[in-house]
């Protein structure tokens, strides 16, 4: 946590970070991957996850398919 970050502004990027790891490890679809993390609406975490990481989900699961990818 950034010294002085607004609690809920951790949980979320803690929430997104959950989600990241969850793309890169899983097959599991995207909506399931939301709901897993707390989203009700799969366009809701699919806009705070590209604001978070500035990649859509299923780009961060196609970059963290590949054998050189850093995200794993």
């Amino acid at each position: 946590m950034k010294f002085g970050e607004p609690p809920m502004r951790y949980l979320a990027g803690w929430r997104l970070e959950q989600a990241r790891a969850q793309l890169a490890r899983t097959d599991d679809p995207i909506a399931a991957i939301s709901t897993r993390v707390g989203y009700t609406s799969e366009a809701a975490f699919s806009r705070a996850f590209k604001r978070h990481h500035g990649v859509t989900p299923g780009a961060a699961r196609r970059t963290a398919a590949s054998p050189l990818s850093p995200l794993r």
